[in-house]
This record gives C-alpha cells, structure tokens and sequence, in this order.
C-alpha cells in the first residue's frame, strides 16, 4: 500500500494480526503461571502472549507438567496465569524430542544452564570407537572445544 507523508511516497505494510500463539514452558501451576526453568531460550514468549492477548486470540503453553499454586519460585515465572488461555501436559519424551535434535535423547540440563558443559578431561571418557551416535558426539565436541577460547564461557 503506497502512503503519502510530507510529499513523499512510502509503502505501507500492515502489521499481521496475532491471534494465536503456541508456547512451551517447563512447569505451569494450576493459576496458569509458566515457568522455564527447564528450557534452553526464553525467546520471545512473554511478548507473543501479550501479542494474541491484545487482539483477542488465544495462548496455548505446552508444559512438561502442572503443580500446585505457589509452588513454583515467584522468580521463575515468565508467563503470568492471566495471559495463559490452555494449558497442554506432554510426556518428557515428547516435551523433549521438540528441543534436542536426537529423538531418543532426554532432557540436557547444560543446554538449560542447569549443569556446566563436558570440560576437556570429562571429554576423554567419550569413545572414538563403537555406536555411531557416540563417536559423532565425540568428534563434534573435540571440534567445537578448539572453538572456545580460555576465558570465554559458553
């Protein structure tokens, strides 16, 4: 859409209305309050809920499971109850396999920040030999350790 302004011509593109949004928590409390604390990026979840909220849509947050009210640290709530619409429970197994590129792999705590990274000597208990999938892990992890720099954190 062409728009004057000032005597100049500008193209004007709508801003699309957000009427759903499909979120991912860790824990929600039976207020609807959700929680990350299991999850590697916060992104920008809060600012999507507040999104749908305001045009009237709807906010849907998959969780890996729901405890009751106050039970979840204050500190750690990054989506308040009153914007929360549904809430969806799913086994580890499926909550997992939408963040962590191995399908059979359970939840990472060093990709939450939970647990530090593998540091270089943990790393020799790796095998360079036997299952597929452990010597790829070995060989991109001795990879990436040259990436890193001493006193960087990653």
């Amino acid at each position: 859409k062409i728009q004057e302004l000032d005597g100049e011509e500008y193209i004007f593109y709508p801003a699309p209305k957000i009427t759903v949004a499909l979120l991912r928590g860790s824990l929600a409390d039976e207020a609807g309050n959700i929680s990350f604390e299991r999850e590697p990026l916060l992104l920008d979840s809060l600012n999507q809920a507040m999104a749908a909220k305001n045009n009237g849509g709807l906010v849907v947050v998959q969780v890996q499971r729901v405890v009751p009210v106050g039970s979840l640290d204050h500190r750690r709530v990054h989506i308040p109850g009153m914007l929360v619409d549904m809430v969806v429970v799913a086994n580890s197994k499926e909550h997992a396999a939408v963040t962590y590129a191995v399908a059979d792999q359970e939840y990472d705590p060093t990709l939450s920040g939970e647990l530090k990274p593998l540091q270089a000597a943990q790393m020799e208990e790796l095998p360079w030999e036997g299952p597929r999938n452990a010597c790829q892990k070995r060989v991109m992890a001795h990879r990436a350790l040259f990436e890193v720099k001493k006193p960087k954190a990653v």
